[in-house]
């Protein structure tokens, strides 16, 4: 059940259930004896699996979806106009923010969250995944699909409960963690908090919500995080380069897809080789060890299990790798993320040339932080940008592809262009001098589509490179 003000509620109602935030609460509601029902009208893998549980989906929207439900499930995508929720405030029927249906489903537990503007759902991937291998079968909700549980969530029998903690509407602060985490503070959803010191505040009450005897796992990496940390007076844990950190890192070295270092800790050093690209990973590794210590998980053990963690989809995912072309797609869609993933992927493959195809996401993000997106690029050897991916906002005529392209050719000093199709990319492959490529889609959108259909091309053209080079076959004889 929810809570005390909330036990006559048997039934939920999930308007725009098969989404990535409101599908994991779905099924560990109906996991927990809740009759789940939902809308949502889109189609795909989350709601074939709905289906599967016996949860009655419809794919429309209209107020007698709704009227069999005790009360109902949104997240903030739902519009006032949405006549389900209409309906529900018309005729007093409890609505939840996701968030606060999450923090009612975890308060058997000892909850666990992640929060931070980068790397959130690695970190909280990477714990899961410790916690299972550490026989702690965790209850888990994060914001990709953790290839380890073949989902976004896991329903585990143990009493941890890890949640990815979502800044980007606030709603992260209905949240009463034992243990929080925070990765690190940067300029993100302006839209929301309106400038960065609202943003700073709110990862500052997210520390102050953890319960008084919980503990705080923090970043001193970025001098932001590092601020928080000397404000927050509970019981914390650092982590990170410092010489100061509680925990620290040493002696990075990248070696393909895989990035070594050493943690040290009390006098102790302990090795480490991830499996990961990029050595931004290294961050959030040493997030989800550190977590994993603090209640009570052997480092060393902790450690040697990353060198099998089998990742998050769209996070430097490799979609296709040949000796001399390499396709990668990264849900990267903010300017400290991208920049990020352009220097590990060149880090991990340094003697390729990286092509980076770009997806904005969102126009207020644009209008936010256009200046800090420009200058994202420079590490990237072509930059071809699509439309806009607007997450349902109204569109904004200062925004297109090629002025996109022509801002960041000036600001990051390299070749871009706006995206027209995949062969555009790999005629410029094939009239180009590079020997080995990477082709990198960033975006959180439909940018990934892109990625698998270069790889659908690339097949082709090298399938019909074959077949015209192959000898000509001689013809049968005629036979009478």
């Amino acid at each position: 059940m929810l809570s005390e003000s909330t036990k006559s509620i048997n039934s939920l109602h999930f308007i725009g259930i098969a989404g990535s935030g409101m599908c994991p609460l779905a099924v560990i509601a109906k996991s927990r004896g809740f009759k789940v029902s939902g809308s949502d009208l889109g189609s795909g893998r989350n709601h074939i699996l709905l289906k599967k549980m016996g949860i009655t989906l419809y794919q429309d929207h209209k107020a007698q979806n709704a009227m069999a439900a005790d009360a109902l499930v949104i997240s903030t995508a739902i519009k006032d106009n949405n006549p389900e929720l209409q309906w529900a405030q018309k005729n007093n029927i409890p609505v939840y923010h996701r968030s606060e249906l999450l923090a009612e489903l975890a308060t058997p537990y000892h909850l666990i969250t992640v929060a931070g503007t980068h790397g959130k759902t690695t970190t909280a991937a990477m714990l899961a995944y410790l916690l299972d291998i550490h026989k702690q079968d965790p209850m888990v909700v994060v914001g990709g699909h953790m290839h380890h549980f073949d989902a976004s969530w896991h329903i585990g029998s143990g009493k941890y409960f890890i949640a990815e903690a979502d800044e980007s509407d606030g709603s992260f602060l209905s949240y009463r963690p034992a243990t929080g985490v925070l990765n690190n503070i940067d300029k993100d959803h302006l839209d929301h908090y309106g400038d960065f010191r609202q943003v700073k505040k709110a990862f500052n009450q997210y520390l102050c919500n953890i319960t008084s005897d919980g503990s705080a796992i923090i970043s001193t990496d970025d001098k932001h995080s590092l601020e928080a940390f000397h404000t927050f007076h509970g019981k914390k844990i650092s982590y990170g380069g410092s010489e100061s950190s509680d925990f620290r890192v040493s002696s990075l070295k990248t070696e393909g897809k895989y990035v070594k270092f050493s943690l040290e800790h009390q006098s102790k050093a302990f090795q480490c080789k991830l499996k990961s690209i990029g050595v931004h990973n290294v961050a959030n590794a040493l997030a989800a060890v550190v977590t994993a210590y603090s209640i009570g998980l052997p480092i060393q053990k902790s450690l040697d299990a990353l060198k099998h963690f089998p990742g998050v989809a769209r996070r430097l995912s490799i979609i296709s790798e040949s000796p001399s072309l390499k396709i990668i797609d990264d849900y990267a869609h903010n300017p400290g993320k991208i920049s990020a993933s352009i220097q590990a992927v060149g880090e991990a493959f340094p003697d390729h040339d990286v092509f980076v195809i770009f997806e904005p996401h969102r126009f207020s993000r644009l209008d936010t932080m256009y200046n800090e997106f420009i200058h994202s690029f420079t590490k990237a050897s072509q930059v071809y940008v699509t439309p806009i991916f607007s997450a349902g906002e109204e569109p904004n005529d200062r925004y297109n592809p090629g002025s996109i392209a022509t801002d960041i050719e000036r600001a990051s000093s390299v070749d871009s262009f706006p995206y027209v199709s995949e062969e555009q990319v790999l005629n410029s492959i094939s009239q180009g001098k590079q020997n080995k490529l990477v082709v990198l889609t960033v975006g959180a959108g439909d940018s990934s589509k892109i990625a698998f259909s270069i790889k659908r091309c690339s097949i082709a053209n090298q399938e019909n490179k074959l077949t015209e080079g192959a000898p000509a076959q001689p013809e049968a004889k005629k036979t009478e």
